[in-house]
């Protein structure tokens, strides 16, 4: 019987992490990240069985180019603290074939992050050398919702809290009280607890 593992982590900067290199790690590729001029190359990682970037349906296809992908993401968040991707591990069965574990795979991305509107560049892993073997998949998904255009998206909204008399409240330093919105439900806690049970 398979270990259950279904572990989710956010790629951060402030954490000195990159999209680019968790990319290239999760794919076993060499990709340049082209806003450090940094080269990552796992490419003699030799457990790689299967790779494949799956678009939602508004997305332009360059995005099935990991490189343009992932530089995308990096270029276009501007902050030194930006959340840039979201990593998804996941143990599969060791019953299944490889086809079936194919299968398995592109499903579960397909209905809990592909229909939500994230881009999700999947790679599977195997150790084919050595007992016990271990299947799993590594999942990269994109942070934020893509437009109309394929263009990204802002992650939340700015509101203004309101007094009672529904006028702005503004603050001491000449600003107005707030709070931001996300726009889906992508890092509820609820939407995670349904990711593991899916």
């Amino acid at each position: 019987m398979a270990n259950y593992r279904c572990e989710v982590s956010i790629v951060q900067r402030s954490q000195g992490q990159s999209a680019v290199a968790s990319a290239a790690y999760a794919s076993r590729s060499k990709i340049k990240d082209e806003r450090t001029g940094k080269m990552y190359d796992y490419r003699g990682r030799c457990d790689k069985i299967y790779d494949e970037i799956i678009l939602p349906t508004n997305a332009p296809a360059k995005y099935r180019n990991r490189a343009e992908l992932w530089n995308s993401v990096e270029l276009y968040e501007k902050s030194k603290d930006a959340q840039l991707a979201r990593t998804v591990g996941l143990d599969l069965p060791i019953e299944l074939d490889r086809e079936q574990q194919i299968e398995l795979v592109q499903e579960y991305v397909q209905k809990n992050f592909v229909e939500r509107g994230m881009i999700a560049d999947v790679s599977i892993h195997d150790s084919m050398d050595r007992q016990p073997r271990n299947p799993h998949a590594h999942i990269v998904l994109t942070m934020r919702e893509l437009d109309a255009d394929g263009k990204f998206k802002n992650r939340g909204k700015k509101v203004y809290i309101l007094d009672k008399n529904r006028e702005r409240i503004k603050l001491k330093n000449g600003k107005f009280k707030s709070r931001k919105e996300t726009i889906n439900d992508w890092d509820k806690t609820e939407t995670l607890l349904l990711w593991r049970e899916s």
